[in-house]
């Protein structure tokens, strides 16, 4: 809390705190739906790594800004990605260099192409403005629009 006052304002302290937090717990989300080589040892060591390294970028950006300039000027909407692009190379390889998981016990977790079309049947019977997938469009549209005329 009293680093917040390092800050212009409390929205983007908000953001640059969640552009540290968010990747390394999204890129164990997206391992783990996608890929059923993903295990608990890959998960960790991710959010591990995730974690530690945040804080060394946020040291280097805090404390040693003379000597490394150029992460100072990084946007936070740059460190996002390197800590996802991070977390996931470590999940794949710890997850790799580790026994795998027993595949009828993640079965039900693993996005497959099967629950889509399933899915896609179900949602048949559902009023087009009670279909999530049609709201999420609806959503990203609106937000598109948005940001196109404030741009």
């Amino acid at each position: 809390a009293p680093q917040i006052a390092n800050f212009p304002s409390l929205f983007k302290y908000l953001q640059q705190v969640l552009a540290l937090i968010a990747p390394p717990i999204v890129a164990v989300f997206f391992a783990g739906l996608f890929w059923k080589r993903t295990n608990a040892d890959g998960a960790f060591a991710g959010l591990a790594t995730g974690f530690v390294t945040a804080v060394i970028l946020v040291i280097l950006r805090y404390f040693y800004v003379d000597f490394w300039p150029w992460i100072a000027e990084l946007h936070f909407l740059l460190i996002a990605p390197i800590l996802f692009i991070i977390t996931t190379i470590v999940i794949i390889g710890v997850s790799l260099v580790t026994d795998p998981p027993d595949s009828e016990k993640i079965k039900d977790y693993i996005w497959t192409r099967k629950i889509f079309d399933q899915e896609t049947i179900e949602l048949k019977s559902i009023a087009w403005y009670k279909n999530y997938r049609i709201q999420s469009l609806i959503i990203l549209l609106v937000t598109a629009i948005v940001v196109y005329i404030l741009r």
